[in-house]
């Protein structure tokens, strides 16, 4: 029998339960399961979450086998030598320990295969707290467009009144108060000068875009990844399930 597709890429840990049972303790994909296989004490324990066991069986992407003692005390043997690693077949004699337990390659292939293609647990709902936050940023950001379209606003609406200032000032004031109305105008002109380079170099347009690309990009449904559109969050939370695949939003 081939190695399966599933198992292609992966790493299988091998080695003895921590349990009282002490039974034959297999891991892959951060999945791991027990064989009704009674270990011998001298086979070292699996401790997937550590990263430890007796041995090792990484699987290339063409279907190759190697398998690799893992801990200098260890004993592992193919075919009646030991080994520290070499490429296997499934049906080699693999024995691991002193007492030299002997292990069904292929059976253990067999069993990682199921590990690794069990379908993880539908959870109930989907959390969309994360949400809020992605709300919020692209709010204040609108905001602060808004803010800054409203001072481009006022500068270019400052010289036109100091011109009409300096108008009146000369319509209605005698030749000595009268001069001062070319500095009010030239207050005008620097900025009217000013907020012409503010308006030429102002980036509104492009941040407002960037801003509603990773707005769209990430204000979606975390199981169907559809956008949501332009619904604040209370309103999402309020709706409680998304609109398109149904899931129920916690």
């Amino acid at each position: 029998m081939t190695v399966t597709e599933a198992l292609k890429g992966k790493t299988i840990l091998i080695g003895r339960e921590n349990s009282p049972l002490s039974r034959l303790f297999i891991s892959a994909d951060s999945k791991a399961m027990a064989l009704n296989l009674s270990v011998p004490k001298n086979v070292s324990r699996c401790l997937p979450a550590e990263g430890k066991a007796h041995c090792k069986i990484e699987i290339s992407h063409n279907g190759e086998l190697k398998i690799t003692n893992l801990k200098d005390e260890n004993r592992t043997y193919v075919n009646g030598n030991e080994i520290i690693s070499k490429i296997i077949k499934p049906t080699d004699t693999v024995e691991l320990g002193e007492s030299r337990f002997a292990i069904n390659i292929q059976q253990i292939l067999n069993a990682a295969t199921k590990l690794v293609t069990v379908a993880p647990p539908q959870p109930d709902g989907y959390s969309i707290k994360h949400l809020e936050n992605v709300w919020n940023d692209f709010e204040n950001k609108n905001i602060e467009l808004q803010k800054r379209a409203k001072h481009l606003n006022l500068l270019r609406s400052v010289p036109i009144a100091f011109t009409m200032i300096g108008g009146v000032i000369s319509a209605i004031v005698d030749e000595d108060i009268r001069k001062y109305t070319i500095i009010i105008t030239c207050i005008a002109v620097v900025i009217l000068l000013y907020g012409l380079y503010k308006a030429a170099t102002d980036k509104s347009i492009e941040e407002r875009q960037e801003a509603t690309k990773k707005f769209q990009d990430n204000y979606v449904c975390p199981k169907c990844r559809h956008f949501l559109g332009n619904q604040p969050y209370n309103i999402v939370r309020q709706n409680k399930n998304c609109p398109y695949c149904k899931v129920r939003f916690i």
